[in-house]
This record gives C-alpha cells, structure tokens and sequence, in this order.
C-alpha cells in the first residue's frame, strides 16, 4: 500500500499541473484581451495622463478585480520616441491549488500589446468657416479659438511628433462669404477673367475671388477651364472706403429713393441739387423760404442738419470762431486737418458725417470710425475697402507641420458678407483634385485618385483623399445695413439684389435671402454627393449652432462610417459646446490614424 501511495503522487501532480495551467491559460488569455482593449484607448487620446486614464478604465472593464483569485501589476504605458506606437505591458500573479504539493504556491502570466498607428498616405484638407459669428480673438471662449485649438490638437494626433510624416499631407481652407486664393504675388492673377489693380486702390488685391457662373460654382474644373473675377467690394455707403463725393451721392440717392444709380431726374444733375433737394425734403421749407439760391445758405443749413442747430440758429460770415467749432466737432471722428474753405467740400464732409453717423448708430461723443481702408478681421462690422470680408488664404496641401500651424494660427473671424460653405467646400475640392495637380505650386500635388482595380505603381498609390468642414452658421447672405444696396452686403456671388443666384441654377434671379440660402444649400448637397463619388471621405462638423435644417444638412453631407453600409451612421459630428468639438476633433484625429494591434 505505501508503493501505491508513493505512485500516486505524481499522478496528482500531473493532474494539478494541467489544472493550474488552465487556470493560467484563462487568466492570461482575459489580460491579453484587457491590454489589447486598454491600448487601443489610450491610444486615442492625446496627453499621456489621458492615456493611462482611459488605459487603466478599459483595462479594469476588460479584467474584473480578483478574477480567479490573479493579483495585477499594471498596465503599464511606454510610448515610442515618435508618439506612433504605444506599449502596454502588464502581468497577473495566479495562487495555485494542486501545484502547491510540488511546492509551488503562484505562478505568474504576463501580455503585452504594441498599439501602432497606421501611416498609409492621406491628404487632408480643414475647410474652416471663419464668418463673423466665430469671433472674437482673445476671448477664451471664442469659437475661433476653440475651433483652432481643435486645429492644432488635431494635427498634434496625426503628426506626432515628427514635423513631416512620408506620404502625409495637409491643407487649410479658411472661408467666410468668399474663399481667398493667394495673392498677386503668388501668380494667382493668372486665374482672373481681368485683374486691374487700380481698381483696389490704395489696396492692393488680397485674394478672394468671386464665384463662378453656375454650374462651374460646384466643380473643380481649374482655372484653365473658366477663370475667375476678382473680388472687388464696391465704394458705397455701406462699404465707404474711396471718393467721399461718390458715397454721399450713393446715400443721398438711397434718401431719396433713387434707385437707378446712372441717372437721375430731371433738374438733378449735381451733388449741390443733391443736397439742395434732400434738405428740403428735411427742412421742409415754407413757401417763400428760398434760401438754397444762396450758397452761404446752403451751407448753412447743412451745418444745422447735421450739427442739430435749431432752425434759427443762422451762420452767416464763417469767422474763425465758428470754423474752429466745426473743427473740434469733426477731430473726435478721426478727420483732422483744416475744415477746407470750398463751401461744397465743407458740405460734402458734413454731409457724409451725417450719414456715417446714420449708418453706424453712433452717437456725437463716440469716436466714430476714418473712411479709409481698414480691411483687417479686428475692424469687425466697421471694417471698410475693396478686400472687405476677405480672410486669410487658402494654404495648399503640405507636408510640412509648421506651415500649417503658422495657418491655423492665422484664423480669425472675419465680419460681413454672411457664410458660404459651398464655396469653402468646393475649394477643398479643388485643393483636392488632380485636375489641380501642379497648379498650387508642387508639380507632384495633389496626387492622382486611387484606383483599387489596377496595380499599384507610382502613379496609383493608396492615398486617402479627406475632408473636414465645421461652421458654426447656417448658409446665408448677410445685410449689415438692413437695407444695403441690392439688399445685402457684398459676396462671392455678388449683391443679391444682382441676381447672380439662379433658382435651380438656371431659373428664376432669387432676391429674397431664404429662398436664396435654400438654393445654396441645394448646390451644397449635390456638391457632396460629387465628391464622394470621387471617393473623396468627408467629415462635417456643426459647432455650437442648433439650426434643423442645417444639422441636417451636414448630416447627410458627411460620408458613412462604414463605406459598405452607405445608410448607416455618418463621419457628422455636432459639437454643441467648446469642450464637446475638443473631443471630436481628438476622435477624427485617432480614426484618421487607424489604430491597429502591431504585436
């Protein structure tokens, strides 16, 4: 019998062996699985304290505590020098049962788990609306600064920290009511129908570009197909940036409800009938009154309209005094300068002191704005001249990091005009197409579309072709004045009093703002449809805006997540809040880098 007994120790330790080994193949396989879940996690966020948070909450959901008695040491987190790989170790010390005859109390198992991003080529193209709702700079919740901290965050994901990645590559579309090409000095002229620089000055031409006829407006046929106009926002009384005579003519017209801005009637052929006129209609004169045959009068009576004398409060002789009291009115407004001695220049500058100080609501104490050329985004609403609303330029696609973060950095809200996201978009198209391959200044960009059915060469390479839109607005012709000339501020399509936005594109001039953001929207939808038919990806973003229709828009704009199930879930993502477009931007950036499980 002790025979028997000392035979059958090694029975139960074979037996108890193969038990605990099981025991430790289960516990090792729930640890691979946890590493693998946990790393796949951390590697979608950003910052290493994100990363090991978002490691340690998956790894824990995936490995219950005290699962089949194992005691954890870690995860634990290594990222490579790159910022491209992450590895996640992590070992289990497992008690064992039969095991424990031969002496033997633990075992220890261990997984590890390397989380590689992908580096398959890309071009990238933000088309970013940089309207005048997005302001204001320097405040910490702006959505212009939200929307570039996003910017720059995303580029951290997808960059690491290499400053240029093979095969990657990346552009910026900054839009408002227009979309800014590059200037003159770029060789971006050659794209005009006509480009005369005398008409922009003392400017020069910044860029932007007016839209082209439909159906041109939503293709990516490039310039040699159909150039462009230039952008020229107009010398008028919403917009007074050049010959002061021309603008108080404008608004004197607009007073006197003529709308036909070449002719006028009969007995009204000069900026004196002019005033002569609106002053009457003002000061309605009684019968007898007829002091507008007196030049001195005349003037007279504009000093009293604008300067709000009573009527019987008379000027007559101008002497020095009364001169340097019109001159202390007009220094606080940024005038300076002698009053000139010309009764019709006098009358001229008080004239448009009037009606400046009309359109602008401001008050006598306010300082109140030069008539010059102010065109940068700080102006606001103010802004004035030929480039006004015009943003900064389109960076085409690069491979450089800090070129495009000097861009995104240069974002700013730029006010008037409205929002045109079709037009952002198309151009991210065109930054995008082959067709435009060498027009942007490398001869080898943008590259050709991939197709799958041939072979793979140098001339068909798998490079992913995306696009990332976020407004914060709706589509929409903007009217600062509310009763601008041709009812609306400038655009790329124009004044929509012009009729340049066809319903349909062909059909009837839409004038009325909503019917004519209906058809932009149209022409929005159908762009989106031709450019995922060029397998083009695109993600849309709304950002804090709630508008149905436009949520809905860029909804149905936003390619399928899944390319085989065009019907499910879309790459459309509303970010109601700054926090909420942060993390967007952070998942875009973690699915663009296909996350995989290298080893």
């Amino acid at each position: 019998m002790a025979l028997v007994g000392f035979a059958a120790i090694p029975v139960v330790a074979f037996v108890g062996v193969s038990g605990d080994s099981a025991i430790g193949y289960l516990v090792k396989s729930r640890l691979t699985e946890a590493v693998d879940a946990g790393g796949l996690a951390a590697a979608r966020q950003v910052d290493l304290a994100d990363q090991t948070a978002d490691l340690e909450m998956f790894f824990d959901a995936n490995f219950p505590d005290g699962y089949l008695g194992a005691t954890i040491d870690g995860p634990y987190l290594t990222p490579s020098a790159d910022g491209f790989e992450l590895e996640i170790t992590a070992s289990a010390l497992v008690p064992t049962s039969f095991m424990r005859v031969l002496g033997i109390d633990t075992m220890t198992v261990s997984a590890r788990t390397v989380i590689a991003r992908a580096r398959s080529g890309m071009e990238l193209v933000l088309v970013m609306d940089n309207t005048g709702s997005m302001c204001c700079d320097g405040v910490s919740d702006s959505k212009i600064e939200t929307m570039k901290a996003a910017a720059h965050s995303l580029v951290d994901i997808m960059f690491g920290s290499n400053e240029t990645i093979e095969n990657f590559w990346v552009g910026l579309v900054p839009y408002t009511a227009m979309v800014n090409v590059g200037d003159a000095t770029l060789n971006r002229h050659l794209w005009l129908t006509s480009y005369t620089p005398s008409e922009f000055d003392p400017a020069n031409w910044l860029g932007c570009v007016e839209a082209r006829s439909y159906p041109r407006d939503m293709t990516d046929d490039p310039y040699t197909v159909q150039a462009w106009d230039p952008a020229l926002y107009d010398n008028n009384y919403d917009n007074y940036w050049d010959d002061r005579e021309e603008v108080v003519i404008a608004h004197l017209r607009r007073e006197l409800s003529y709308s036909d801005g070449n002719t006028l009637p009969t007995g009204v052929a000069t900026l004196e009938d002019l005033i002569e006129e609106y002053l009457v209609a003002e000061l309605n004169p009684q019968p007898g009154d007829d002091y507008y045959d007196d030049d001195e009068e005349l003037w007279t009576h504009v000093a009293r309209l604008v300067l709000g004398m009573d009527a019987d409060h008379t000027i007559w002789n101008w002497d020095d005094n009364e001169i340097e009291d019109l001159e202390d009115y007009l220094d606080p407004h940024d005038y300076g300068g002698s009053l000139q001695s010309d009764l019709e220049e006098r009358s001229v500058l008080l004239m448009e002191a009037w009606f400046r100080r009309d359109y602008e609501g401001l008050d006598d104490d306010e300082d109140w704005r030069q008539p010059i050329i102010r065109d940068a985004y700080a102006e606001g609403n103010e802004g004035t001249g030929p480039n006004l609303g015009c943003g900064p330029a389109i960076t085409p696609l690069t491979a450089t990091r800090s070129t495009i973060e000097a861009a995104i950095d240069d974002m700013h809200a730029w006010h008037r005009g409205g929002t045109t996201s079709n037009l952002g978009l198309v151009w991210g198209w065109r930054v995008l197409s082959p067709r435009w391959q060498g027009l942007w200044g490398d001869a080898s960009l943008p590259n050709p579309y991939f197709d799958p059915d041939q072979p793979t060469d140098d001339t068909n390479q798998p490079i992913d072709k995306v696009v990332i839109i976020l407004t914060d607005g709706n589509n929409e012709v903007y009217d600062h004045h509310s009763d601008g000339p041709d009812s609306s501020d400038y655009t790329a399509y124009g004044r929509l009093g012009e009729g340049n936005v066809l319903e349909n594109g062909t059909g009837t001039p839409l004038t009325d703002r909503s019917d004519a953001r209906d058809e932009i929207d149209r022409r929005m939808s159908q762009l989106c449809s031709d450019m995922k038919a060029e397998d083009i990806t695109i993600i849309t973003i709304t950002f804090r805006q709630d508008n149905a229709d436009t949520q809905a828009l860029f909804s149905a704009c936003a390619s399928p997540m899944d390319p085989d199930d065009p019907s499910g879930e879309r790459l459309y993502y509303d970010s109601p809040t700054n926090e909420d477009l942060a993390a967007d931007f952070d998942e875009i950036a973690a699915e663009l880098s296909r996350l995989r499980i290298a080893e």
